[in-house]
């Protein structure tokens, strides 16, 4: 078998990727020339960001080091997990047992990953949205020492990096510049969709970048943009057999839809989102949608 040093000069070599560009913030160019050799041994950390910048998960090749990294990310898997599904309780709960271990495993990585954790738990405090999209930069820079936000697509980007990219679009939304914040997730869309993207880190991220895409088209009027993100999140969903954003995206087309006129279709198609959120047992959702028909359309659904 492979080791992962191995597979990242296979992986960097046959994605055309220099040194200098895949190690840009993670380490220098000449240590990973010597990681690619064999000749030094990183963290699995500094491993797992070269194989996410290149699109893969490292689970499937290497091995943690100490059994503090083992729990160190097994602890920032159930954060991102539980943020994810909306448990911030549980989350700020793996984010406070990280910052007791940050001590024995202090990296940059962990640095990042915890300031942007904070970051989110913090994110409804009274703060304005200039001040966060500062932060958000700041945190940003520990690992991309240069930021070209308006060529997303043609960079090498980590788990988070995508995920500190998502946030800065929304604060450029909150701060009014919709085209900003709308081009930003174009940009990071057709980055997650590249042929070199795994699954598995596809899966973490597309999902609430093409949810926020979709609604952010619609707000402005772009309807048929809209309506042709929902279509490849659904293709998306069914394909792999995930429903994570199935209600937005079945919600959002059908809300275009009859925005752009289809007002028969999209009723439809905003049913079909309020029966999966039953099926989901998404109970909060299913009564926003209900009463939004209700509400905008004199459109009774009934469970």
């Amino acid at each position: 078998m492979y080791s992962v040093e191995r597979i990242i000069r296979y992986e960097r070599k046959a994605q055309g990727i220099s040194q200098e560009k895949l190690s840009d913030g993670i380490c220098s160019a000449s240590y990973l020339s010597r990681i690619e050799t064999g000749d030094v041994r990183p963290s699995s950390e500094i491993l797992e960001k070269l194989m996410e910048r290149l699109g893969k998960q490292i689970s499937k090749y290497t091995q943690f080091k100490s059994e503090t990294e083992l729990k160190v990310e097994n602890l920032k898997y159930e954060a991102r997990r539980f943020y994810t599904m909306g448990n911030y309780l549980m989350h700020e709960r793996c984010i406070e047992q990280l910052q007791l271990l940050e001590d024995d495993e202090e990296t940059l990585f962990n640095n990042q990953f915890l300031r942007l954790h904070q970051y989110l738990l913090g994110n409804k405090n009274e703060c304005s949205s200039k001040k966060k999209l500062e932060e958000l930069y700041d945190i940003l820079k520990l690992t991309k020492t240069e930021v070209r936000l308006e060529h997303i697509s043609n960079e090498l980007l980590t788990q988070d990096e995508v995920i500190l990219i998502n946030n800065i679009a929304i604060q450029y939304k909150d701060l009014g510049e919709m085209d900003i914040a709308i081009n930003l997730l174009i940009e990071l869309r057709h980055y997650l969709e590249k042929p070199n993207i795994e699954l598995e880190q596809k899966r973490r991220t597309y999902p609430v970048v093409m949810s926020n895409l979709s609604k952010w088209l619609s707000r402005i009027s772009r309807y048929i943009e809209c309506i042709e993100v929902c279509d490849k999140a659904i293709e998306y969903c069914i394909g792999c057999d995930s429903h994570t954003m199935l209600v937005d995206a079945y919600f959002n087309k059908g809300y275009a839809l009859a925005n752009y006129g289809m007002v028969e279709q999209g009723l439809k198609s905003m049913k079909l989102a309020y029966d999966i959120s039953i099926a989901l047992k998404q109970d909060e959702i299913t009564q926003i949608i209900k009463q939004f028909l209700k509400t905008e359309y004199a459109y009774a659904v009934e469970i």
